[in-house]
């Protein structure tokens, strides 16, 4: 009577199928795949998953995997690219006014005659801050009469 016993191990990131032909024999070895186990997926050595946000190599049957950081977005319009883990500025950086006009960077922008938007590219940390617009009215003097002559 021939009993077969099939069992996968992962040791080491190496794959070793055991068989058992007989009770009395002594498990062999039949193959050796090596590679990485990541999240129930295998990977072959020198293999990477698709995870923009978290790419991951199999090295040495371990999976060394990086974070990417989204920092600071230069625009108000940005969207998102699925094969990017960061969203993009497909205008370029950019600011929005009160109103809602958007600036491009460096760019000014007349909302009424009495106020200007700008977009400074180069806020106090060295970059547009909250991509929001500066604004200033324009102060308007009025002319005073001349004051009465005292004798």
């Amino acid at each position: 009577m021939k009993v077969v016993l099939a069992v996968s191990v992962a040791l080491f990131g190496v794959v070793f199928d055991l068989v058992r032909a007989k009770p009395s024999d002594l498990p062999h070895l039949v193959t050796a795949m090596a590679g990485c186990m990541h999240d129930g997926k295998w990977y072959p050595e020198g293999g990477s998953n698709n995870n923009p946000c978290m790419p991951c190599h199999c090295y040495q049957g371990r999976m060394v995997c990086a974070i990417v950081d989204c920092f600071f977005t230069p625009c108000v319009d940005s969207v998102r690219d699925p094969t990017k883990c960061c969203p993009i500025c497909p205008n370029g950086p950019n600011c929005r006014a009160p109103d809602g006009t958007v600036i491009p960077a460096n760019g000014t922008v007349r909302l009424d005659a009495d106020t200007t938007c700008k977009c400074d590219s180069h806020g106090a940390l060295g970059f547009m801050s909250m991509n929001a617009a500066v604004c200033s009215k324009t102060a308007h003097l009025l002319a005073l009469p001349p004051a009465p002559a005292t004798q």
